[in-house]
């Protein structure tokens, strides 16, 4: 079975759609609701219209006092806003990333910057950016640089041999 195969992907969804139903609720009215959004009132009526479509039942029921949800309504309106707050964590998570705020860091270290310099550098991090999470590790410079070229480790704190392929490598010595 195809994992994206839902039926919002084939019917594609609009998140427009989802912001819709959501002011409607918080309104009660589609007039305020397209106000909300910056659209018209027809554009939001067809909006709704739509979605009432692809789904086969009526969100809302339309009084003079406004616009109800249905028990289908408050189901989708309830989702929504629970779609629509995971996708701002994604986007709150991603910047964090992009800020270097977030995330994982692999670090190895040979013993003696492992014990003497490593532990205050990360505590500084931890300090600098407490949603930075950091795996360290102490072990022999040939260890470190196999697992630095094969992706398994980010950083490290190690003696390069003649032997190294450095052109794989992007270094910068710290004691000569």
């Amino acid at each position: 079975m195809n994992p994206y195969a839902n039926w919002f992907l084939k019917t594609r969804l609009k998140t427009r759609q989802l912001l819709l139903i959501i002011a409607i609720d918080d309104e009660r009215n589609i007039h305020k609701a397209a106000d909300v959004l910056n659209m018209t009132q027809p554009a939001a009526s067809k909006l709704l219209k739509d979605l009432e479509e692809v789904l086969g039942v009526e969100l809302f029921e339309r009084h003079s006092r406004g616009m109800f949800p249905t028990v289908y309504g408050d189901t989708l309106i309830r989702n929504a806003r629970i779609a629509l707050s995971t996708l701002n964590l994604a986007h709150d998570e991603i910047q964090s990333l992009k800020k270097g705020i977030l995330g994982n860091v692999r670090l190895g270290a040979i013993t003696s910057p492992g014990i003497v310099l490593i532990p205050e550098v990360i505590v500084q991090l931890q300090q600098e950016s407490p949603g930075l999470r950091i795996n360290f590790e102490i072990n022999s410079s040939n260890v470190l640089i196999e697992k630095l070229v094969r992706g398994e480790l980010d950083i490290v704190v190690a003696r390069l041999s003649p032997k190294d392929d450095q052109g794989l490598l992007n270094y910068s010595p710290i004691n000569k």
